[in-house]
């Protein structure tokens, strides 16, 4: 009885830790008809969602995002004008993010499984950029600082589970800067204004 109970125990954490990983959080895509696709979105946590398909090269084929938080979206998109290829999927709410990839071959359709991440927390404090990021998929991440459309800094991170790191922003002149994270196919952006 007691091995029972300890085996019915780790697996509630086990299953506790899988759901807290995801953020608690689902990307269904079912085939409806004719390259028409339901996206279906859940999210324990309501927060505002943006999807986002990019095709191989990156470019933003379709982007929408809601304006209240929600706990989940539900719409049908037909892919029949896009070309043959590979494209992803990205839907962002809150700090969790899920992507899979679409496989478009001979008006077929193919999913791949979920791939959660996160996005990155940033935070500027008297002239000291704090950038914070679980890096789930151990990709290689690096920051740029632009002002004006000029690089004024570049660093690499690393490829490391947990990126934390600070950036005296002080010696920089006053003004408005963009600040890029990059993971391996992702890209976030964070205003700063010194």
């Amino acid at each position: 009885m007691k091995t029972f109970r300890l085996v019915i125990f780790l697996a509630a954490i086990l299953g506790y830790n899988v759901a807290s990983a995801s953020g608690n959080a689902t990307l269904n895509l079912i085939p409806v008809e004719d390259q028409k696709v339901l996206v279906a979105f859940e999210s324990a946590i309501p927060g505002q969602i943006s999807l986002t398909l990019t095709d191989s090269d990156d470019r933003v084929v379709y982007y929408k995002s809601t304006f209240s938080p929600k706990a989940e979206y539900r719409g049908i998109y037909n892919l029949s004008e896009l070309q043959d290829g590979a494209y992803t999927l990205s839907v962002n709410s809150g700090d969790a993010r899920i992507s899979r990839n679409i496989e478009i071959k001979n008006k077929e359709l193919a999913f791949s499984d979920p791939v959660f991440g996160n996005t990155p927390v940033f935070s500027l404090n008297k002239q000291l950029l704090d950038i914070s990021f679980l890096n789930n998929q151990l990709e290689n991440v690096s920051v740029q600082i632009f002002r004006n459309n000029s690089l004024v800094y570049a660093s690499q991170l690393g490829d490391g589970l947990i990126v934390q790191n600070r950036f005296d922003l002080s010696r920089l002149p006053g003004g408005d800067y963009r600040v890029y994270l990059v993971s391996g196919n992702d890209t976030y952006t964070f205003d700063a204004e010194i």
